[in-house]
């Protein structure tokens, strides 16, 4: 189908167009679904709304939490969700994917205290929300990044470009984010997520087919993941109170070799047998959450997040916003089946607007994943959550237009929010001074 906004005013014209179009949206008239708690490893969920880990480019030089910052993560308190999965959190200064990305080391982890004191001061819902941190290394991303400080900046990016790592530069990646596990204990995270998705550096290495002579890279799976897994045992082992998380892209949306969970056609469409042999072996390692996601934002970000407004200078995508939705869902759904006691977030739910609480209740009920991710809604209706419970319904006033301007923020490292639901504080951001190009480090 041929690309076009959201134009849905009813349910039956939205299910209607997804009948016509062959995707039977999983739904519920009531979305009591996304409000029963959920146990997870000794914790108690008191929903199943997440608020994905949407980056705000709006951290401190230092790489602590920035005003900003402290504003977007008291609103989702407030809001109501039963987990908040704080932004990719860089575990080096030379791991940051742009200047406002956070970064979490000794000399900052006061402020991420002071952070989740206030999350869980102002926390709508009791017990307070599971605390999970994204950490990373941005990989090639951090390479654009410098390559771009003196120019405009580019918005293609090589999935091979992992090939100029080194194994032991590699190691010591995977050394710092196993430090920084214990740094995110230390500050009162309950959880951490190792970021293996968009691109990012573990997610680069799945798909460095090509690579000869290393430990972490070649043709087989079990190089291509033996960093990961070493992340994973080494936390597991010396910080056992942590809950352990992945965020994962079962499919890239490149062809074979340059994509992960890809065919060797084109367009690729995707091959589940390498993710759901991942799934398997990081599940057996010790994780127990799993974030499903698809696609690289700066090549095809409507698998990523699919939206009605492309960039400015970009062309719609090959298809309806709606099949990137319904893709999304069978992802977490096949993963799901595959692992029953494995608790899944789902992803892409935010074109649905104020009919997102409906399809994910009714994709919990038939057992298709445990939560429901907000990416771009929870910027534009950090309140959500709270909206739902006491209305049973949300504003469409209120909810995500997907109209990339958060995206274009980001792009041009701005601090990112919603342009639209919370204009008056972003129309007044400015762009992020660039470290490098001042020769601040």
């Amino acid at each position: 189908m041929e690309h076009s906004p959201f134009r849905f005013r009813t349910r039956e014209e939205l299910l209607g167009f997804a009948d016509s179009a062959g995707f039977r949206l999983p739904w519920s008239g009531d979305p009591a679904a996304c409000w029963r708690s959920l146990a997870l490893e000794g914790r108690c969920l008191s929903n199943r709304l997440v608020i994905q880990p949407m980056e705000g480019f709006d951290g401190r030089h230092d790489g602590a939490p920035g005003k900003l910052t402290f504003r977007r993560y008291r609103r989702y308190a407030e809001g109501g969700a039963g987990i908040i999965w704080l932004e990719a959190t860089s575990v080096s200064e030379e791991g940051r994917s742009n200047p406002g990305q956070l970064f979490i080391h000794r000399g900052n982890i006061e402020n991420f205290a002071e952070m989740l004191a206030m999350v869980r001061k102002h926390a709508w819902t009791s017990p307070p929300p599971l605390l999970i941190i994204q950490l990373t290394d941005a990989g090639f991303y951090r390479y654009r990044y410098r390559l771009s400080a003196k120019t405009k900046p580019t918005d293609t990016a090589d999935p091979s470009a992992v090939a100029f790592a080194t194994d032991s530069m590699l190691e010591q990646i995977a050394f710092n984010i196993t430090e920084a596990a214990g740094l995110a204990r230390d500050a009162g995270f309950d959880g951490v997520d190792i970021k293996t998705c968009h691109g990012y550096l573990l997610h680069e290495i799945l798909s460095a087919f090509e690579v000869e002579d290393s430990r972490y890279r070649g043709p087989s799976l079990e190089c291509r993941s033996r960093l990961l897994l070493q992340v994973i045992e080494r936390i597991r082992i010396k910080f056992p109170e942590l809950l352990i998380a992945v965020r994962l892209n079962m499919f890239d949306g490149l062809p074979y070799p340059e994509g992960f969970g890809s065919t060797k056609k084109t367009p690729p469409v995707p091959d589940l047998i390498e993710p759901l042999q991942l799934v398997k072996t990081i599940y057996e390692a010790g994780c127990r959450l799993l974030n499903v996601t698809a696609g690289i934002p700066y090549i095809n970000p409507h698998l990523v997040r699919p939206f009605d407004t492309p960039l400015h200078g970009s062309h719609a995508p090959p298809e309806h916003p709606l099949e990137g939705v319904w893709r999304q869902i069978q992802l977490a759904s096949t993963i799901k089946n595959a692992f029953p006691t494995l608790a899944i977030t789902g992803s892409g739910y935010s074109w649905l607007r104020q009919f997102f609480p409906m399809v994910a209740a009714g994709v919990i009920e038939n057992r298709m994943a445990d939560l429901a991710g907000m990416g771009r809604l929870a910027f534009a209706y950090p309140d959500a959550p709270k909206d739902l419970k006491e209305k049973g319904l949300l504003d469409p006033k209120k909810v995500c237009i997907t109209c990339s301007g958060c995206t274009r923020r980001m792009r041009h490292q701005i601090p990112s929010g919603c342009i639209v639901r919370d204009r008056e504080v972003y129309r007044k951001t400015e762009p992020v001074p660039n470290l490098y190009e001042e020769g601040i480090h």
